[in-house]
């Protein structure tokens, strides 16, 4: 079952199923005016699909429920359940009002990962930060936002399967698993040489190329911002127990190698745009 059984895990059920049904029900009534009704139906259609898929400003939805759910249960709604959103929105999607939107989207997302401190909701802002690069790489290719999309979500599976398999994951309780999930986060952070880090400066270089400097540069700004959050998550990995203490106890750890990954971060961001 994709939910279990218990009193809070049945109300995030209701909240993810009542919204999504809700949601498929207006598309199906959009499908059948669409006929009759004038081109910015299109939009409304649109807009429809980035609630479904859980993009700022319409994400509090998103993760209130991932953060209520079971490790199983998140790695479902977090990866199969979005792929046909992503398609439907590939082939419907809108340039003109479409930048808008993603603009919004960044610096919300963004400011809502901020203010997360334990590891499933750090994960779940994360996939609704995520959306923001998929969506970039939308615009102009198809296969730029599938290969994105299959390798972040490839990593996110290595982190939410070890959470899984070896819950209260710690360093000093199974250091091999607790160093392949530090791999991991520090992949979807996209720190060179990582893949993710190389799609991101080349969907940036393509997307400058053509005029649309403003949502890239601000993308590749709240990345950074982006990478102190995952930063303080490997600590966590690292040095504390996930279920007992919080990522704001090792922040001022966690400083320093932020600086360091964030001037490396945009050293080579300098030295590829020039």
């Amino acid at each position: 079952m994709l939910f279990s059984y218990g009193k809070s895990m049945k109300s995030t059920a209701v909240k993810y199923f009542t919204f999504q049904v809700n949601a498929s029900a207006i598309l199906f009534f959009i499908v059948l005016i669409k006929p009759y009704s004038t081109d910015h139906i299109e939009a409304f259609f649109s807009v429809l699909i980035l609630a479904k898929l859980g993009i700022a400003p319409s994400h509090v939805w998103f993760t209130s429920v991932l953060s209520s759910l079971d490790w199983a249960a998140f790695l479902w709604v977090s990866i199969p359940q979005k792929l046909i959103p992503l398609f439907i929105l590939s082939l419907t999607l809108e340039i003109s009002w479409f930048l808008t939107i993603l603009l919004i989207s960044v610096l919300v997302s963004t400011l809502h990962a901020m203010s997360q401190l334990k590891i499933k909701k750090v994960l779940a802002a994360s996939s609704v930060f995520s959306l923001n690069w998929i969506s970039i790489a939308m615009i102009t290719s198809t296969s730029g936002w599938v290969l994105f999309f299959t390798l972040y979500r490839a990593t996110t599976l290595v982190v939410v399967v070890s959470y899984l398999y070896h819950s209260g994951l710690t360093w000093s309780s199974n250091s091999y698993t607790g160093l392949i999930v530090t791999l991991a986060i520090i992949a979807l952070a996209g720190v060179p040489p990582r893949p993710l880090f190389f799609i991101k400066i080349d969907l940036f270089v393509s997307r400058v190329q053509q005029n649309l400097l403003t949502v890239s540069s601000v993308a590749m700004l709240a990345s950074l911002v982006i990478l102190y959050i995952y930063i303080n998550t490997v600590l966590q990995v690292m040095l504390v127990s996930p279920s007992t203490k919080p990522l704001s106890q090792v922040a001022n750890t966690g400083q320093y190698y932020y600086m360091l990954m964030a001037i490396l971060f945009a050293s080579l961001l300098m030295l590829i745009v020039n």
